[in-house]
């Protein structure tokens, strides 16, 4: 009996055995058919990852190529800028003064030409206080610096001219401005046929109007009130800021001058013709030019001012008188012509010293004017003992 229950347990075993490796096997197959539909998922969702992958990277593409677009139309943008800007900055400073490009025909704003430039004052220089002549000078270099004029080596930025601080040694940078002990300042507007006009820097905004136009004065500096000329006051050619433009009465002034010296000078052959006649080539020069002043000596002029009467006859004796004291000699026994600041001047001395200071002799000047007939206009004693009068004659003009 033994081995018989033996081999039922075996086999019973074996049985049991097979069942489980049947279902075990059926596991098995159950597992992989649901793990073959899993990866099919998989790669569906898979494909669609790629397609979502696929456009996203298009749309990128697009963003990258509109930003590229618009970083160079920034950029470009930007370089017209810098491009104008930096032409801006080469015709017009900080302070409003224009200044000049590669050629003079950039130097005016709004295509204005030289004869409207001047009439419109000094804000529309290319530089204050340059004479139109040399805005030349004022270009910019290669590196886009002002070198001073008359040293190179120095350079400074643009900015630095006319800001009222001498950087330059010869004080070129402060044409406009008192900064520079040594710069000049040439008045905007130039009277025709006259030598250029300018003034020392100490003379730019003092409160006194030198240029005819006022364009000295651009500051509108005012002269302390106990300097001010008052009200019918005598003052000359004296004008106080605010200046206003007074260039149209000189220039008349100054044409009319022209006109009376062309007059004059058609009347000169008379003078001339008397000196060759009635002196020797010896004795023309002490009558001035080819002795054409001889004339002059021949007849005597009366003139009251004030209290005196003066009797002036040049190259001989020059006379003061009035109601309770004789004739008194203010010149005549040494006569010689001199060229003053332009101007032919008679000098007369060896005149009475009679309450002169130290008992010197009395002296006379006679400036000589251009006019058309021979008369004596003025007399003036600017010094104790010094007289000076002012003659017309068209041996003058």
């Amino acid at each position: 009996m033994a081995p018989l229950q033996f081999c039922r347990r075996k086999y019973r075993t074996l049985g049991l055995l097979g069942v489980v490796a049947v279902l075990f096997y059926l596991l098995q197959c159950i597992s992989i058919t649901q793990l073959g539909k899993i990866p099919g998922k998989k790669n569906k969702h898979s494909s669609q990852s790629q397609t979502l992958v696929k456009n996203m990277a298009i749309e990128d593409g697009i963003l990258e190529n509109d930003q590229r677009n618009i970083a160079e139309k920034i950029a470009a943008e930007h370089a017209d800028v810098e491009e104008n800007g930096a032409a801006a900055r080469q015709n017009i400073d900080v302070k409003g003064n224009r200044l000049p490009g590669s050629t003079l025909s950039d130097v005016y704003r709004d295509g204005s030409d030289d004869e409207s430039l001047q009439r419109s004052g000094s804000s529309s220089l290319v530089l204050r206080g340059v004479l139109p002549s040399d805005w030349k000078r004022y270009m910019l270099n290669k590196n886009g610096m002002f070198s001073c004029i008359a040293a190179p080596q120095v350079q400074i930025s643009m900015d630095k001219v006319n800001d009222d601080f001498c950087d330059c040694p010869d004080s070129s940078d402060e044409p406009g401005t008192s900064a520079c002990p040594h710069s000049k300042f040439y008045c905007t507007v130039q009277v025709p046929g006259s030598p250029p006009q300018f003034l020392h820097s100490s003379k730019v905004n003092d409160g006194i109007c030198d240029c005819c136009d006022g364009s000295d004065e651009w500051q509108g500096a005012l002269v302390p009130e106990f300097m001010r000329i008052g009200e019918g006051q005598p003052q000359g050619s004296v004008y106080h800021a605010p200046c206003t433009d007074r260039c149209s009465e000189i220039v008349a002034l100054s044409r009319r001058e022209q006109h009376l010296r062309s007059q004059g000078h058609d009347l000169q052959a008379s003078y001339l013709r008397q000196a060759q006649t009635e002196l020797s080539d010896y004795q023309r020069p002490n009558y001035g030019p080819n002795g054409i002043f001889y004339a002059l000596s021949k007849q005597c002029h009366t003139l009251t001012s004030d209290q005196y009467k003066y009797e002036v006859c040049p190259f001989k004796s020059v006379t003061q008188t009035s109601d309770y004291r004789p004739p008194v000699s203010l010149g005549g026994q040494r006569s010689k012509v001199e060229m003053v600041e332009g101007q032919h001047v008679i000098e007369m001395t060896g005149g009475e010293g009679s309450l002169c200071p130290a008992g010197r002799a009395r002296m006379s000047k006679i400036v000589l004017l251009c006019g058309l007939r021979d008369e004596v206009i003025s007399v003036s004693e600017s010094e104790l003992c010094l007289y000076a009068f002012k003659m017309s004659s068209p041996a003058a003009c």
